[in-house]
């Protein structure tokens, strides 16, 4: 009710499916409630309107699978909270009146469907928790579902990936060992296997999200080619799965899919936070898979665990950070995934977490390289003018920066990148300058508009981004000069100073979810917890404001926003209703902040970034404008002056 405000009674006079949430009700009022959706109201009786404290409306496109989960989610869910009156039962098909599209009350049926599905995710920890405690004392954290630093968040304000304390406030912190030995040896030693046992078995019928998707139907070898931008497919809308460039989790590590022929071999995975019992299918596989993932300096070492963490074919780790560099985090996503005749490079903006691949929006890009044949007629690959092999071993080699690179057991040599479609952009930490310096972070785009002769244009650049750091005007025309080619990268190695911007440098805007799109998004506020946007900085006198721009959905989405953790640059088409293609697109894991993009030093001779991230950049003419598939609407809505913006630390602690 308290997302109908006012609209309560001249919705509840058109509604024909009504879910009663609770037990105020009046008898007489049950009865004209249960009249109605029979459809025997009395012509009398037809300009009456029923005032309910709790109403929900169950959409025509939710499909009759769900419908049923849903229906004993609630009887479960609530039997509780309503002892004596049961809601009143469903009966699929359910077809709401056309004329009833309130993105109100559509919203409230999402913000139930998500807030069960958060309560049951807290449950579930607690659950794996207690069995883990109970069953093996020595390991603290041995079924926590995110065993990075999940409960803990990095000081670097683009850390977006952080899961605040609020959906994880049952789990302790993990603790540092006094022994000698590194402190996951011993205490913060989490297993998959325990976790992905003890977890709810698909197809749990209370848990509508966690039942068994319908088989994904093989992608042709022309969608891996990599020259397509993918955004994830939503399980809580079914009508994506007719929807152009959807892509999935278990699509990309399924062989006898695009290009690749057999089951997967090998899988080497980056990401802030991951999920054991998401990657079961992978872990118990017996093919070597290692991930490296973020941690909590400190509390936890860097280092390489092979077997520690689960099997033996299982290895994690943890990449080393500057002592000089006290924030910053590990927010790369790619995956390195060998079949029998290909190596899928995939870089997205998604965590290895269920919620990350199911339910949020993503965006996604992925490429099958073919494996050179052996033999004294193997070429020298990557002979054309992208340097994208290059650009991948570099950034691997960093991530292992004072380790032994692991990378289960694939030879980045083996493949042929001669047909990249994109150029990597990547970031490390550190301050960096000579050669390095226009190698990483918002240079990087420098260099790679300078190679392609960008001409500035005179549209805004769009970056939608799930996190937002401590902007100012300097920064985003920093940002926008390098995108857009309007001040030309420094060569390599070069100690000159980087020139003043230029006055055609152009207008920015910032995606970023307000208050009331967050309230009414299909998670609600349980589900933002990876959006985050500091009130300090919102209101520092210096930051833009008025660049901001709200999401609203994007077609055939329905009237209900989906929270996004994507990444997305663009510079608008004039219609200011699609992107241009002829200008550099991007998509990763950079989020809208100097520690993602890095900030200019020393009059422009050094570049200081804070963490390891990447995406990828389409050149002009790289991706058709039909293959530019946004996971929100066009034309852009600003802010309002009386706007406010999801502000994270405002719900949860």
């Amino acid at each position: 009710a308290e997302y109908m405000g006012e609209n309560r009674n001249s919705l509840t006079e058109k509604m024909d499916h009504v879910i009663v949430l609770d037990s105020d009700e009046e008898d007489g009022d049950r009865r004209e409630l249960k009249r109605r959706r029979t459809g025997d109201t009395p012509e009398s009786n037809t300009k009456n309107r029923v005032v309910t404290s709790s109403v929900l409306i169950v959409d025509g496109d939710e499909d009759a699978e769900l419908q049923a989960a849903l229906k004993m989610s609630l009887q479960q869910q609530l039997a509780s909270s309503l002892p004596s009156t049961p809601p009143l039962p469903l009966t699929p098909p359910l077809s709401p009146p056309a004329d009833v599209s309130s993105t109100t009350a559509y919203g409230s049926m999402n913000q139930l469907l998500g807030s069960l599905h958060m309560q049951r995710r807290r449950k579930e920890q607690q659950l794996q928790h207690t069995a883990a405690n109970q069953s093996s004392p020595s390991r603290s954290l041995a079924s926590s579902p995110s065993f990075s630093s999940s409960s803990s968040s990095s000081s670097s304000s683009s850390s977006s990936s952080s899961r605040p304390s609020a959906s994880l406030s049952s789990l302790p912190r993990p603790t540092v060992s006094s022994s000698s030995a590194p402190s996951l040896v011993r205490e913060n030693i989490p297993d998959p296997t325990v976790a992905a046992n003890n977890a709810l078995p698909v197809g749990t019928p209370d848990l509508p999200f966690r039942r068994t998707a319908p088989a994904d139907e093989p992608m042709p070898a022309e969608l891996s080619t990599g020259d397509r931008f993918y955004i994830t497919r939503n399980r809580l809308v079914p009508s994506e799965r007719s929807m152009p460039n959807r892509i999935t989790f278990e699509q990309l590590i399924k062989g006898e899919n695009g290009m690749a022929t057999g089951a997967m071999q090998a899988a080497f995975l980056t990401t802030f936070i991951f999920d054991p019992a998401f990657l079961k299918p992978l872990i118990v596989s017996g093919i070597p898979v290692t991930v490296l993932k973020h941690y909590v300096r400190g509390e936890e070492k860097a280092g390489i665990y092979s077997g520690v963490f689960g099997p033996k074919n299982f290895t994690v780790v943890h990449p080393n950070f500057a002592s000089s560099i006290p924030f910053g985090c590990m927010h790369a996503k790619l995956m390195l995934l060998k079949f029998k005749n290909c190596l899928r490079v995939v870089v997205s903006s998604a965590n290895l977490t269920e919620e990350d691949w199911n339910l949020i929006g993503q965006c996604v890009w992925f490429q099958d390289f073919p494996r050179i044949s052996p033999g004294p007629s193997k070429t020298v690959h990557n002979s054309n003018s992208n340097d994208f092999e290059d650009q991948l071993r570099f950034f691997i080699s960093k991530l292992f920066d004072g380790l032994t690179p692991s990378l289960a057991s694939i030879e980045l040599s083996e493949y042929n990148y001669a047909d990249a479609k994109v150029e990597l952009v990547a970031s490390i930490p550190g301050r960096l300058s000579g050669s390095l310096r226009d190698r990483f972070g918002h240079l990087r785009l420098s260099t790679i508009a300078s190679r392609y002769n960008i001409v500035a244009p005179k549209q805004p650049i769009v970056f939608q981004t799930s996190s937002v750091g401590n902007l100012t005007e300097q920064f985003l025309q920093e940002f926008a000069s390098s995108m857009t080619g309007s001040r030309a990268a420094p060569k390599r190695g070069e100690k000159r100073k980087i020139t003043a911007l230029s006055s055609s440098t152009p207008a920015f805007r910032v995606v970023y979810p307000s208050l009331d799109t967050v309230k009414l998004s299909r998670l609600g506020t349980d589900g933002a917890g990876t959006i985050c946007l500091a009130a300090k900085h919102w209101t520092s006198a210096k930051f833009p404001r008025p660049c901001f721009c709200d999401i609203s959905p994007a077609a055939g989405m329905g009237p209900v926003q989906t929270l996004l953790h994507s990444k997305i640059a663009f510079v608008l088409s004039e219609s200011n209703e699609s992107v241009d293609v002829s200008q550099l697109i991007y998509c990763g894991s950079h989020n809208l902040s100097p520690s993602a993009w890095g900030k200019l030093e020393k009059e422009g001779t050094s570049l200081f970034i804070a963490n390891y991230e990447l995406g990828v950049v389409f050149p002009p003419g790289a991706v058709r404008q039909e293959d530019v598939v946004l996971p929100f609407g066009l034309p852009l809505t600003r802010y309002r002056s009386t706007t406010q913006p999801w502000i994270r630390e405002d719900f949860m602690s």
